[in-house]
């Protein structure tokens, strides 16, 4: 929900606003996935928040550090002044901007020093799973609103293939990472591969006739880089499970529905990951 502007804040906009630090556009209250940001430059992937007197109280600069681990996850740099340096030193807080503009900044044809194209741009969209705000219970309404993105953390809307790239991006992965499209029948086989190479990576569906496995529907996950990490958005089962265990993965990451309905499948996926050293998440 966007705010009405302090006073801290239109004295940096005029001094934002129409390219006059680094050359860059910033747009005030801007949507950045469900959050807005004070001011965002889409160029130099760059928000600036305003911070007032409650950003001090813990729980406030606990959200602070997860909002900005958020949107860091997605590539885009966040700085943050109080309203104090902006009211008492204006010129200090737009020489810090343009410092950490300079870096940031694309230069006017786009390309680096020896011609070649030097960046790429992304669409950032929404989150594909609900943001636990634990500061902002303060009412009967918002717990029930909480305790639902706690028990049901994906959004109804959520595509598979959006919480896939989301889930990367979060675990410290680029989208032109290798990503492989793992299906399990008998014997396992292996689906579409898809290369880093300039952008995100099409994933391809295996075209090697197999039978159905359970139910007439075959089982899979994701591998990132070779097996370092193994994402699982479909249904599970102990056949699955074992075949990730035996990939030796690093981490992985499933939904925690997945398990709904079956404890003692997750009880013992858990045991198992953590004998075999693996970083096991669900959400």
């Amino acid at each position: 929900m966007r705010k009405e502007k302090t006073e801290a804040e239109e004295l940096l906009w005029q001094a934002l606003r129409n390219k006059q630090v680094g050359n860059c556009k910033f747009r005030r209250q801007h949507p950045i996935g469900q959050f807005i940001a004070d001011f965002y430059c889409h160029e130099a992937g760059l928000i600036i928040e305003v911070d007032g007197g409650y950003h001090n109280k813990a729980d406030q600069k606990t959200y602070d550090k997860a909002r900005t681990q958020v949107i860091n996850d997605f590539g885009v740099k966040v700085i943050r002044f109080t309203n104090e340096e902006i009211l008492s030193n204006l010129t200090e807080v737009v020489k810090k901007v343009s410092e950490v503009l300079q870096p940031l900044s694309p230069s006017p044809s786009g390309e680096g020093a020896g011609g070649e194209v030097g960046f790429k741009v992304f669409k950032l969209s929404p989150s594909s799973f609900k943001i636990w705000r634990g500061a902002e219970i303060d009412s009967e309404e918002k717990l029930a609103v909480q305790l639902d993105a706690f028990t049901n953390p994906i959004k109804p809307d959520a595509e598979k293939e959006n919480m896939l790239y989301e889930l990367m991006l979060k675990s410290g992965y680029e989208l032109t990472s290798k990503l492989e499209y793992i299906t399990i029948s008998s014997p396992p086989i292996l689906g579409g591969v898809a290369e880093g190479g300039g952008g995100k990576p099409e994933l391809k569906s295996s075209t090697t006739p197999a039978p159905p496995y359970q139910g007439g529907e075959l089982i899979s996950y994701y591998s990132i880089n070779d097996n370092e990490l193994i994402i699982a958005l479909d249904a599970l089962n102990e056949k699955l499970i074992e075949q990730i265990i035996v990939a030796k993965p690093q981490k992985v990451i499933t939904l925690d529905s997945l398990f709904r309905g079956n404890d003692q499948l997750k009880t013992n996926t858990v045991l198992q990951m953590r004998d075999a050293g693996i970083d096991f998440k669900t959400i």
